[in-house]
């Protein structure tokens, strides 16, 4: 077993089907747990564009800044960390540093281009393959071919689940027509819209995850974009199914050996969505009693936690993480 700061620590890796790479994590994490005479178990998860470096560098600084306020003086607590791993693809990019981008089509080379719609293939499942294809094919045509256009965007459309693609609570992410209109005047005029820095009709969410800093003026610099969105809802989307799907059923079973444990959840950017999604679990189940919650710049929609909001009086989707009653 490992050690963080002097905590022990133990990971988690699921794959982007939300299935743990350890067969016996379980296992492994309750022993731990029994062995070290655990009461605290602190669940550490990563955000966006975070490789394994990257997260495991994250959360030494969180176990460090623990050890430094005094954790392991706390009179009988014993602390132990577990640290998620998940896929949240990284989309690399020139057009994702500021300053790196081309100012008009010419400048884009379509190779790059094309590269950029084959990185899909390593975390998209293979059904949707030939979607990138068909992008592929248009990326010549894009500048001087509305219909090309149109068959980019539908395609690209396609690599998204419109059924969880989007936050739950804030619906103005992405425009309504994003996924419903098949009119090839109404796509190109949402395309079209993606040729400037700030598109007026699409949300600049990816910036909260430090992606932002196109500059790019012409279709392809539109297209480059397109992928970007389409690169964060499909995080965002697995965001949560990690947190539902993969880490709840893993701290259900912890809990039922060590009913006594205390939870504390600590979320960064996406990895806040990933401990929400986690604590919440599936529809009609009873959320997961936690001792804690850090959400640090979580990427997602503050309307989660909401009594009501909006024009419908709508409950937060996340609402029965609140409400339920803390260990």
């Amino acid at each position: 077993m490992d050690m963080l700061a002097g905590f022990p620590y133990l990971k988690a890796e699921f794959d982007k089907h939300a299935k743990a790479l350890d067969p016996n994590l379980a296992r492994t994490v309750n022993q731990s747990i029994s062995t070290q005479r655990s009461t605290d178990l602190l669940v550490f998860a990563h955000g966006w564009n975070n490789d394994v470096a990257e997260a495991s560098d994250l959360y030494k600084a969180l176990a460090t800044s623990l050890d430094k306020a005094g954790a392991h003086q706390l009179a009988d607590r014993k602390l132990s960390i577990l640290g998620i791993f998940w896929p949240s693809k990284k989309f690399a990019t020139s057009d994702l540093v500021p300053g790196g981008a081309a100012n008009v089509d010419s400048d884009l080379d379509d190779a790059d281009l094309r590269a950029d719609i084959d990185q899909f293939r390593s975390f998209i499942d293979e059904a949707k393959h030939g979607d990138l294809d068909v992008m592929s094919r248009q990326v010549g045509m894009l500048s001087n071919n509305p219909a090309s256009r149109a068959e980019f965007f539908r395609h690209a459309r396609n690599l998204l689940d419109s059924r969880n693609a989007l936050d739950p609570d804030d619906s103005e992410e992405i425009p309504a027509d994003f996924f419903a209109t098949e009119d090839e005047a109404d796509i190109n005029d949402i395309f079209s819209k993606m040729r400037n820095p700030d598109p007026p009709h699409v949300s600049s969410a990816p910036s909260t995850s430090g992606a932002a800093g196109f500059s790019g003026s012409g279709f392809k610099a539109g297209a480059r974009r397109l992928l970007n969105y389409v690169t964060y809802y499909k995080m965002k989307a697995r965001a949560r199914a990690i947190g539902k799907e993969a880490v709840n059923p893993l701290l259900c079973q912890i809990r039922k050996q060590h009913p006594n444990l205390r939870l504390h959840l600590v979320g960064h950017s996406f990895g806040g969505l990933v401990v929400t999604a986690t604590a919440l679990g599936e529809p009609g189940q009873a959320a997961i009693p936690v001792a804690s919650m850090s959400l640090l710049q979580a990427a997602f929609s503050h309307n989660g936690f909401a009594n009501t909001f909006g024009k419908k009086a709508s409950q937060g989707h996340y609402r029965g993480v609140v409400t339920c009653p803390h260990s």
